[in-house]
């Protein structure tokens, strides 16, 4: 008797397991579905179309096993051809990395809520948009088909939905917020090497506006460098002083001491002097900055 009821017990035990795994199989959503042609031309199509977003979604949300790194691999090419100089190939990149954009800005809850699923997707969502964060600002050099998702002379809502969303993207974060710093420092350095020349035109020049709408929206999202930093207002006029003071300053003077110097005479940058002197330090060392510049007032109030 005994026996028979042990039998029984496990024939019920196996038929109820192989009934769950028969529910779950038919509960778990499947794939989507990738194209077979990942031909750059035939994923611009994809994209653009009037289904990318749909498919975006898809396969956004879908907890892929490989951490997206096979979807990631559609937009690959994106990055390459940004700056082709061929028109047609630059121009495609340039309309699908667009599309990209749309979607991030108008789904940025949705990226903020799945970014932990598909890391190496996400990444390749900022990836793809690098090469155009010019373009979002209005400055286009060097890549083509990228329309601004705003008004690069007004306030940059979607710009800053599409941020905020890669901004808890772990690593594509950071890597957004390394670009965003290097793209800004590159017009602040603009910005610094003419100004010295005519001071009177600082309040109105377009790379220092554009370095200003970048990195504002970096601030308003959160993002943070791969090294820790931030994009707090301090800092960031911080750098830009050091930039024009580092091309006018001859050495030690009477705002900005000798210990903030290098033994070629080179003034410190900020996170140089953060790092030997701390906060303390810091605080002396762009006070000293603010002073210099307020002897030129085109200059301090850029």
């Amino acid at each position: 008797m005994i026996m028979l009821l042990a039998r029984d017990l496990r024939f019920i035990l196996v038929a109820v397991f192989c009934f769950a795994l028969l529910l779950s199989a038919a509960c778990s959503p499947s794939s989507p579905e990738l194209p077979s042609d990942t031909s750059p031309a035939a994923v611009a199509d994809r994209l653009t179309g009037s289904g990318g977003s749909a498919f975006l979604s898809d396969i956004t949300t879908y907890d892929w096993p490989d951490d997206g790194r096979r979807a990631a691999d559609l937009l690959s090419w994106i990055p390459r051809d940004a700056g082709s100089s061929d028109p047609t190939t630059a121009t495609r990149a340039g309309k699908t990395a667009h599309a990209l954009a749309i979607f991030l800005a108008d789904h940025n809850n949705d990226i903020k809520n799945t970014a932990g699923r598909n890391p190496a997707l996400i990444d390749s969502y900022a990836a793809a948009l690098i090469p155009y964060l010019g373009a979002m600002v209005g400055d286009p050099t060097g890549t083509a088909g990228f329309e601004p998702l705003d008004s690069p002379a007004g306030p940059l809502p979607k710009t800053t939905a599409l941020f905020k969303g890669l901004s808890s993207g772990g690593a594509a974060g950071n890597h957004l917020a390394d670009a965003i710093a290097s793209v800004a420092g590159g017009y602040e350095q603009g910005f610094a090497d003419r100004a010295p020349g005519d001071p009177t035109s600082a309040a109105g020049d377009a790379d220092l506006l554009r370095a200003a709408r970048l990195l504002g929206v970096a601030n308003a999202t959160d993002l943070r460098r791969s090294n820790g930093a931030t994009f707090q207002a301090g800092d960031v006029v911080a750098d830009l002083q050091f930039r024009i003071v580092a091309n006018l300053v001859p050495g030690p003077n009477v705002d900005v001491a000798q210990q903030y110097f290098k033994p070629d005479s080179a003034l410190m940058s900020p996170e140089e002097v953060r790092a030997m002197s701390g906060e303390l330090g810091w605080e002396d060392y762009t006070s000293g900055l603010s002073a210099y510049l307020a002897k030129t007032p085109s200059l301090s109030d850029s």
